[in-house]
């Protein structure tokens, strides 16, 4: 299921998407104080799964994925195994594919 939650400014409003995960149904609203963030926005929407269900939605093969890649045109998308840094205790993988560049010259 999902909610829509407006805010009270004039100036913005929230989106608030919920799951119903495990007979709970949890929403979660947070504002951003931030001034900027550099770089292209993908996704300006508030999720409230829990932490593994969000990594398993962004980080596995699944029709979430490759409707996300699929409307931002990725091409040849494939990744590595996860495998565990031993210089930072972290896992990593390896994600290569390609965009289409639309630059017009």
């Amino acid at each position: 299921s999902h909610s829509t939650r407006l805010n009270s400014s004039a100036e913005s409003y929230q989106r608030v998407i919920s799951s119903k995960l495990d007979d709970e149904n949890i929403i979660y609203l947070h504002t951003c104080t931030c001034e900027s963030h550099p770089g292209k926005t993908y996704v300006d929407r508030l999720f409230s799964f829990n932490v593994d269900t969000l990594f398993e939605l962004l980080f596995s093969d699944n029709s979430f994925t490759r409707a996300f890649h699929n409307a931002h045109q990725l091409l040849d998308y494939t990744f590595g195994e996860w495998i565990l840094n031993s210089d930072t205790g972290k896992k990593e993988r390896q994600v290569t594919y390609k965009t289409i560049n639309q630059s017009t010259l």
